[in-house]
């Protein structure tokens, strides 16, 4: 598992996070600057995430810094790219991830 740590993260009781996964809080502009600018300078934008509790998150996920919310009782299936939020009680997979399903309050 990797986890970049630029910005704060939460993450809640119960989760379970599988191998290889990928966690990143921070990216770059997208202006028209070198990215080496913005290494060099610092400028990266960063952005917290939390995720909830009972969240499991499949084998490969990679979690973007654009997503800053991942919700309670949610699943990430495998070798998903999560791109944005994800709310509680869903199941989401592929790239970009999208919901595939939900997660019955009687199965938690």
């Amino acid at each position: 598992m990797y986890i970049d740590n630029t910005s704060d993260i939460e993450i809640g009781k119960s989760v379970s996070i599988a191998r290889n996964t990928e966690i990143y809080t921070h990216g770059h502009y997208h202006d028209g600057t070198p990215i080496e600018n913005d290494v060099k300078s610092g400028r990266i934008k960063t952005s917290p995430l939390k995720i909830g509790n009972n969240v499991y998150i499949g084998a490969s996920v990679i979690i973007l810094a654009s997503a800053e919310n991942i919700g309670d009782n949610s699943v990430i299936g495998a070798g998903s790219i999560v791109t944005k939020n994800i709310p509680k009680n869903e199941i989401w997979a592929g790239n970009p991830a999208k919901k595939i399903g939900s997660v019955s309050e009687n199965t938690i």
